[in-house]
């Protein structure tokens, strides 16, 4: 009779381990278990978690764009620059109204001369010195970028307007200190934008060859 009660103790205790729920493991690693990540094996998962990611970046890229168009962000970084595309740097043009404006625009843009001469087709010549006027407000690097846009993109189309704007240049502060360091590359689109515009016919030759005086 005890061996019988001892029997049936037993296997009652063996009925409520079973019944009592297992956690899911892996395989026992150096004596210790580890749970399962239900996210670690799922493809899918990780998939939609990059595509927001992915989503978030180009929201806030968008954001800062469109910011910077409405004129609450005076500019954008230079690896911000760098991310955008150059339709969205074309939707920031506009005329500058101020030397602050146009200075941020052109480092957005400088790096593009064709965006550099869409931006001159926009800014009159007269503007270009008000914008410039002072010492230092205009770099170097971003005259030469001038220089050479007003070459291949502005005087073929519009010959009157790129004389104007290198007349009006040539009045910016430190222009002589600038335009005397200027690169190789300014120094062929120099050469290259006065010769055609000596082949002009509706240009004042005298005043091509003054203007041309103060770049040679």
């Amino acid at each position: 009779a005890a061996a019988a009660a001892a029997a049936a103790a037993a296997a009652k205790m063996s009925t409520i381990k079973d019944a009592q729920p297992r956690s899911v493991t892996n395989k026992v690693v150096d004596g210790s278990t580890k749970k399962k990540d239900p996210t670690s094996s799922s493809p899918s998962l990780k998939n939609v978690k990059k595509t927001e990611k992915e989503q978030k970046k180009k929201k806030a890229n968008d954001s800062k764009v469109a910011t910077a168009k409405k004129g609450k962000r005076k500019s954008l970084e230079y690896g911000e620059i760098e991310k955008i595309s150059r339709e969205q740097l074309r939707d920031m043009l506009t005329v500058p109204k101020s030397s602050l404006s146009a200075n941020n625009t052109l480092k957005a843009i400088m790096h593009d001369i064709s965006l550099v001469g869409e931006w001159l087709h926009m800014v009159s010549p007269k503007k270009l010195f008000k914008l410039f006027k002072s010492a230092g407000s205009l770099s170097q690097d971003q005259l030469c970028a001038i220089i050479r846009a007003l070459s291949k993109y502005v005087a073929t189309k519009d010959p009157e307007r790129a004389l104007q704007a290198l007349k009006y240049l040539a009045k910016t502060g430190r222009f002589g200190l600038n335009i005397a360091m200027v690169d190789e590359e300014t120094e062929e689109a120099i050469q290259q934008v006065f010769d055609f515009l000596e082949k002009q016919d509706n240009l004042d030759s005298v005043q091509v060859q003054s203007i041309k005086d103060l770049y040679v």
